[in-house]
């Protein structure tokens, strides 16, 4: 008889777990989408947590370094070479 009234409940936290995982990938969260469908119905707990925007990562460019002083800056490595010299010492990249 227990094991007939445990069998949904493990069934319905379960779910509500798999949706918490997707809820944990987008603005919603863990915890809310967690909650949100263990209280309503892990159904209706997925279909708002996909509702909600994913999260976005922005990736942001290193700029490259400008150069000062008695050296300037390679295009193609990046390091820094003395300004009288016509090749990379790093790369091979030739100035014009």
């Amino acid at each position: 008889m227990e094991a007939i009234i445990l069998l949904p409940i493990c069934i319905w936290l379960l779910f509500s777990m798999f949706v918490a995982d997707v809820g944990k990938h987008r603005t919603i969260g863990y915890w809310p989408s967690f909650l949100l469908s263990l209280i309503l119905s892990p159904l209706i707990g997925f279909i708002i947590t996909l509702l909600s925007p994913s999260e976005v990562k922005v990736i942001v460019a290193e700029r490259p370094r400008e150069s000062t002083g008695p050296q300037k800056v390679c295009p193609d490595c990046a390091e820094d070479v003395k300004r009288a010299a016509l090749k990379c010492k790093h790369c091979g990249y030739r100035w014009e």
